[in-house]
């Protein structure tokens, strides 16, 4: 597997990271199997997150075991919290994975320009503090508006951004991959198969091959994932004209219709997190129910079933949505799916 450097950090990663996003779906043992593979086959990073429930509990099966083989990403979203919630999220991400360092923490899910000004005070402090001591590595940033991890970028406090990038979510191209690269700040990217929606992935994470980004991180949840992902990334074929052509051709109607989970319909009255209604949506409805699909329904659907039923049809997230998605509709069949 391709080594590349990591900006300024000295460090050496695969180019394929595993993301660890989807590991609660997998049982203890078997995920334990998996990383192992993972660490086996050359992958060395290794990204999760306070919010990803267990992952973090099960990458700790094998992390401190083999801990000089691997590069360990974490972060937390409840800087919305509040400074002191927020570094008890780091206490816990320390214990929890058991290791004395995370190499790369920080931010999760910035969305907005106010957001960011608001954790470029305390939070940012106790992140330079805990760098300092050596808590952890290097700090990072990630979200899912383009615009807004730009100007995180342009302050130079960031070590590593972290950014959906994919064949229908080309807006980093903008600004934000350029702004990076000029700054030697590490570029990883998130949801390289569009949440899952992108049917041909051999295509789409060749895509990345012709593009100045450091890491591609799919999610991973099985050895028949990782064995493909693998070979997909290691073989570094770039798409011909004809290849590329064909996978715009397959995700023509999507991008049409896709979130991009900019959070700019953020706040609802309701308190429904509105990008997640979205993803939920375009992963599920109108597909014959597999075991993903019958995962998504029973775990993350239903968690958002009570906020759901409160929405009250204002109309203000389609109002503010730049992408004019039918949010109210998507509402009622997500919970049409989930009483099904």
């Amino acid at each position: 597997m391709q080594k590349i450097k990591l900006g300024k950090t000295g460090f050496e990663a695969s180019k394929l990271g595993f993301g660890a996003m989807h590991l609660p779906r997998v049982s203890p043992e078997e995920s334990e199997r998996l990383i192992n593979k993972a660490i086996d086959m050359g992958i060395n990073y290794f990204d999760t997150a306070r919010a990803y429930q267990d992952s973090e509990e099960k990458l700790s099966r094998v992390i401190p075991k083999r801990r000089n083989e691997c590069i360990i990403t974490t972060r937390s979203h409840n800087w919305k919290m509040g400074i002191d919630v927020y570094i008890k999220d780091f206490e816990t991400s320390l214990k929890t994975l058991k290791v004395e360092r995370i190499d790369f923490y920080g931010l999760h899910s910035i969305n907005k320009k106010d957001e960011l000004d608001m954790v470029m005070g305390k939070h940012l402090e106790f992140l330079k503090k805990a760098k300092e001591k050596g808590d952890i590595g290097h700090i990072l940033i990630s979200g899912h508006n383009h615009l807004v991890m730009a100007e995180a970028v342009k302050t130079g406090e960031f070590d590593m951004v972290f950014f959906p990038f994919n064949v229908i979510e080309k807006e980093p191209l903008e600004t934000l991959i350029n702004e990076a690269n000029k700054r030697n700040v590490v570029t990883a990217v998130m949801k390289p198969l569009g949440g899952g929606v992108i049917p041909d992935i051999p295509l789409a994470l060749r895509f990345f091959l012709d593009y100045d980004v450091d890491l591609i991180v799919p999610g991973i949840a099985s050895l028949r994932e990782l064995e493909e992902n693998f070979k997909i990334i290691s073989e570094n074929r770039k798409l011909t004209k004809e290849e590329l052509l064909t996978l715009e051709k397959d995700v023509e109607s999507l991008g049409k219709d896709f979130c991009r989970r900019c959070s700019y319909c953020q706040p609802c009255p309701s308190n429904i997190m509105i990008p997640f209604v979205h993803g939920i949506h375009q992963k599920c409805y109108g597909k014959p129910k597999d075991e993903n699909i019958e995962y998504m329904l029973n775990t993350m659907a239903k968690r958002l079933l009570p906020s759901l039923k409160t929405c009250s049809e204002c109309g203000q997230c389609e109002e503010k949505c730049p992408y004019e998605l039918p949010t109210k509709q998507r509402i009622k069949d997500l919970i049409a799916m989930v009483a099904q």
